[in-house]
């Protein structure tokens, strides 16, 4: 049987809603509201099953319009708390409180569709359809509604969605990507019992009771969170030459604000000839003027980040990409958004459509970030005219003053931006902290965006955070805008004194150390204390971490070495110091008992200093076997993968001197890599990089 839907289209009376905080409303609320307009049913068998069906589906789909966000009025409104004031309403004014009343708007004629999928039990949704015609409200009471059921077929769903005037929500990523409740097995079992006991709050107390009335509370409803977040579309363009397509036309570094600002009236001005709505366009693509109420929270805006060239330290820094990130929820489309940047034309430049590798690069995680465009902080500081001799200079306590009122600004600014992790450092200067930067002056714009208002900045945060981060005032005219930084990677390693085997296991040896370092870690931490994901490469529940971000441990053989690499430095690092400092034996079971003396790695060690040609110290797995061509394929193929996960340039040449594929261990093999530019130190690649295999020797 093919699969059909039950859709359930709602359609408010005065197109606004008061429900909070969702948008669009959560599937319970239309659900509760099917329950309560079918109340005077629910003494048939036929409509509790029907309930009790709809609760079974999965997760409906929803089209709804966007909505504008009202302005928030304060209303005082008096508490059910009568007895406090001596139940004479005379005194109401003693016990009002005040409730927040704001409103979404709705663009006019637009209902919202909640679709249910299944393939099973029409019968049930026949029913569904004649009780929707009950529905009276959505969510509070005076979001007065309608509603009709329907059966469809799921191109009716596409053809609804196709509308330029609604977005689609689907069920989809993570629960605390912008989630819905929505009804579970037993939702409604709890909907008619929390009924039931609201009609008996008050009950007489057990007998002997001073007490005329106990209060009891009702029981909750049951839902389930579900996530209908929606990642943000986010669309690279390059900006090359029109005479000569194949080559870039790059914009100074200091014409960042000029670039972004052209793009986007340019663009806006494009939208506005396609006949889009004047203020939509103005609301999504340049916000409020300073007297005006913004239509549409700030999160919904379109940003449009210019992109210098970074990813080395001798890259030249100019701006050859813009990304335009657009918000699922925005009054324009997404699609719109790209067509009015594709094509733009900027003096003898034309912006064509991009792949995202350099917009890696701005991605992180990492936990320490700096500013490549100055960020505009409400941090002033005192401006000194040289022409003038008798303007006296800053004092060091000014001085201090205005950097400690500037980091305070970029406290509020990571808060604004949604960083969620606490900054340990942070450092403000007027001079960049990249190599080929531009000082603060380079992008003074008067009079909102001075240079005395800017800032570079470089923040330390106490977990990874994701980007592209961007910062400030300015962040919506290409200024703020932050580049993850990756402190070099910190070795502790020992040599093998005595004990090591004539035919050594490289991965054995890495395993054993690294059950060491977790024993030692639990001692320091103490015997309670849960070790954290970075030592020991797993969640706490168990499952892998899904990132680089923790201990490697490795065995050079050929060296007699063993080590244990720190990619990112932690709060956590100093106990991890403190624990190691008492590793001086190993025992790595069949590989017996080895005596370890602690060394220190040299910058120009072949483990660790920059080198254009690399070789396998331990065999390289493959990550995973594709199947497709011959084995010298499928590594070259997985080590170029491997290399592009990792942050490193793809190697120009891959040279496998042997290969085998033991029973239950996959296809690994020792190979000679060759980079076009040198790369730093260490480096491990491919499956089981975290004990022992893959690593490279410069």
């Amino acid at each position: 049987m093919s699969a059909l839907v039950f859709a359930l289209t709602i359609h408010l009376h005065e197109q606004r809603f008061h429900g909070r905080p969702e948008w669009p409303p959560a599937p319970a609320r239309a659900f509760q509201a099917l329950v309560s307009g079918a109340a005077a049913e629910l003494s048939e068998p036929a409509t509790c099953e029907a309930f009790r069906w709809l609760e079974r589906l999965d997760a409906p789909r929803v089209v709804a319009p966007p909505a504008r966000q009202g302005r928030a009025v304060t209303c005082y409104v008096p508490n059910n708390d009568l007895d406090t004031a001596k139940g004479d309403p005379a005194h109401l004014d003693s016990i009002r409180v005040a409730k927040i009343c704001q409103p979404r708007f709705l663009a006019v004629g637009q209902p919202i569709r909640y679709v249910w999928r299944f393939e099973r039990g029409e019968e049930h949704a026949r029913r569904l359809v004649e009780l929707a015609v009950g529905l009276y409200q959505l969510g509070r009471s005076v979001d007065m509604a309608w509603a009709e059921g329907a059966i469809v077929d799921e191109g009716a769903v596409d053809a609804w969605a196709a509308d330029r005037a609604v977005r689609l929500h689907e069920p989809s990523g993570p629960v605390t990507a912008g989630a819905l409740l929505c009804p579970c097995l037993g939702t409604f079992d709890s909907l008619v019992a929390r009924h039931h006991a609201q009609n008996e709050r008050f009950r007489p107390p057990a007998s002997g009771s001073k007490i005329r009335k106990v209060f009891v509370q009702p029981p909750r409803t049951l839902f389930r969170q579900v996530g209908y977040g929606r990642p943000s579309r986010v669309a690279v363009y390059e900006i090359r030459a029109l005479d000569e397509p194949g080559r870039f036309s790059p914009w100074p570094l200091r014409s960042a604000q000029a670039l972004v600002t052209r793009t986007r009236d340019d663009a806006l001005a494009r939208l506005s000839e396609a006949g889009l709505p004047e203020a939509d366009l103005r609301a999504t693509l340049v916000g409020p003027g300073p007297a005006e109420t913004a239509a549409i929270p700030i999160t919904h805006r379109t940003r449009i980040l210019p992109l210098p060239s970074i990813g080395h330290e001798h890259a030249d820094p100019r701006i050859r990409r813009i990304a335009v990130e657009s918000h699922p929820d925005s009054l324009v489309r997404a699609e719109d958004i790209e067509w009015a940047f594709s094509g733009l034309t900027l003096d003898r430049a034309q912006l064509v459509r991009g792949d995202d590798d350099m917009l890696r690069h701005y991605r992180g995680p990492a936990r320490i970030w700096e500013t490549i465009t100055p960020a505009a902080l409400p941090a002033p500081r005192r401006r000194i005219d040289l022409a003038h001799n008798s303007v006296r200079g800053k004092s060091a306590a000014e001085r201090a003053t205005e950097e400690h009122e500037a980091k305070r600004a970029v406290v509020q600014a990571l808060r604004h931006a949604g960083v969620q992790a606490r900054p340990l450092g942070i450092e403000v200067q007027r001079e960049p902290f990249r190599r080929k930067g531009e000082r603060v002056e380079a992008f003074d714009a008067p009079p909102r965006f001075g240079k005395n208002r800017l800032w570079h900045v470089r923040i330390e945060l106490a977990a990874e955070a994701s980007g592209p981060m961007v910062l400030g005032d300015g962040r919506f005219l290409g200024l703020g805008i932050m580049v993850p930084v990756s402190r070099p990677a910190r070795v502790h390693a020992w040599r093998i004194r005595d004990g090591l085997a004539a035919v050594p296991e490289p991965e054995a040896a890495a395993t054993a150390l690294r059950r060491a370092v977790m024993a030692l870690y639990q001692e320091q931490a103490g015997p309670n204390a849960r070790l954290p994901s970075w030592v020991t490469g797993h969640r706490a529940d168990g499952s892998p971490a899904a990132n680089d971000a923790h201990l490697f441990f490795a065995c050079d053989p050929q060296r007699s070495l063993l080590m244990a690499i720190e990619p990112v430095r932690t709060v956590d690092s100093e106990v991890l110091q403190i624990a190691l400092d008492r590793l001086t034996e190993l025992r790595a079971g069949h590989l017996g008992r080895l005596a370890l003396d602690p060394t220190l790695l040299r910058d120009d060690d072949p483990l660790l200093a920059s080198s254009r040609h690399w070789r396998s110290a331990t065999p390289y797995r493959v990550r995973r076997h594709s199947r497709q061509g011959d084995v010298q394929t499928v590594l070259r193929n997985d080590v170029r993968t491997a290399c592009f996960d990792s942050g490193l340039p793809p190697p120009t040449d891959i040279h496998v001197d042997e290969w085998r594929a033991p029973s239950g261990r996959g296809l690994q093999a020792m190979l000679r890599l060759e980079f076009a530019a040198a790369v730093a130190g260490p480096m491990l690649l491919g499956k089981g990089r975290h004990r022992g295999m893959g690593l490279f020797v410069g």
